[in-house]
């Protein structure tokens, strides 16, 4: 006789998909779990068929897709007890299911799922790697801890730390229903529909947390965050990064506050990012201006535009860069890509004149 899990399971299976009466569902052993792709890790001892079966990783089981072993088919699977996927595995799948409380995802490796569809408490941390929610729901009773590496999510979200890494928001707007507890990392392509959400990251930025408009996954897009309008100031510090994309003046992101001097504090960083995978050659950019800030009392703020280096797509080359480190009156800074040889000269005089201070 099944285990009622099994039987709750089956139910489920029958709810989701049509295909299920021609697969055979897959239990890991009761006895610790495994390697997903060892035999004594399951039941019955045959490893879940990747054309065919389904899966549930039962409760007091922890079951890993080690390095360099992918599990790769569209359908509905369950995890009842603790999945882990190595730095080097890859899971692609339709829906984790979660119907027993305590269940963990711990991920360092390249997951895609459609979405976590549970009913009751549970934890995804992501350790590193790439980790995609497809669908527009995370469910709020999965909390999500962000320790390295990227989480791309679809939407709604449960309880959220982040204590380093990038939750990269491209493909929703700002929902954290569950909560947020932002203690480092980033915060990218962030769409925000309401102030509400708004104060929740203001409420959480300090420093070692870095708020990027437009972290180069929104090609040749102009990002805007207004911030203005909620009297609030950034009270804790940290990084807002900026993003360059092309030539074209203006063509990039932008800052909006109705009063600068009430709405960012002084010890906030404003960053210009490094341009990486820019199309074009040099020349298109070479004294080229980019407004990254609108705001009032620009004397207020000196971003931080500092020497870096851009990969220039049409030449393959990567060059060095410098702005003018002055904000116009009009919120722009103008970049400068140098010659090799003008930089490696730089670099050398620049090393020539430390040494004869030191002396």
């Amino acid at each position: 006789m099944k285990r009622s899990s099994e039987l709750v399971m089956l139910a489920v299976t029958a709810a989701f998909t049509c295909s299920t009466a021609m697969a055979v569902w897959r239990w890991s052993n009761g006895t610790g779990g495994g390697l997903f792709n060892d035999t004594a890790t399951w039941s019955g001892g045959v490893v879940p068929s990747q054309t065919l079966d389904q899966w549930t990783v039962n409760a007091g089981d922890a079951v890993t897709i080690p390095n360099d072993y992918s599990w790769v088919r569209n359908q509905n699977n369950s995890n009842e007890g603790a999945f882990v996927v190595e730095p080097r595995g890859h899971l692609f799948m339709n829906r984790i299911l979660g119907l027993v409380s305590g269940w963990t995802i711990y991920s360092a490796g390249t997951v895609s799922v459609g979405r976590i569809a549970t009913g009751v408490a549970g934890k995804t941390t992501v350790a590193g790697g790439l980790f995609t929610v497809r669908d527009n729901i995370m469910a709020l009773d999965a909390s999500l801890l962000i320790t390295d590496g990227r989480l791309q999510n679809g939407g709604a979200m449960g309880p959220m730390v982040i204590s380093n890494g990038v939750m990269d928001c491209k493909n929703m707007v700002a929902s954290f229903n569950g909560g947020l507890t932002w203690v480092g990392g980033t915060i990218a392509n962030l769409r925000h529909t309401s102030n509400t959400e708004r104060g929740k990251i203001n409420t959480q930025f300090k420093g070692g947390c870095t708020y990027d408009l437009n972290d180069q996954t929104w090609s040749h897009s102009v990002a805007t965050d207004d911030f203005g309008a909620m009297g609030l100031t950034f009270m804790n510090g940290g990084t807002v990064q900026f993003d360059v994309y092309s030539s074209t003046n203006n063509d990039c992101d932008f800052f909006l506050t109705t009063s600068l001097g009430n709405s960012v504090a002084s010890n906030v960083l404003f960053l210009i990012g490094d341009g990486g995978g820019l199309p074009g050659v040099r020349a298109d950019y070479t004294g080229a201006t980019y407004q990254i800030v609108r705001a009032g009392g620009y004397n207020n703020i000196t971003p931080a535009v500092g020497t870096s280096e851009w990969y220039f797509a049409g030449e393959n080359q990567t060059w060095a860069v410098i702005f003018d480190n002055n904000l116009g009156v009009d919120g722009t800074v103008t970049a400068w890509p140098i010659p090799e040889p003008f930089a490696a000269a730089l670099a050398v005089a620049a090393a020539a004149l430390f040494s004869m201070r030191r002396k």
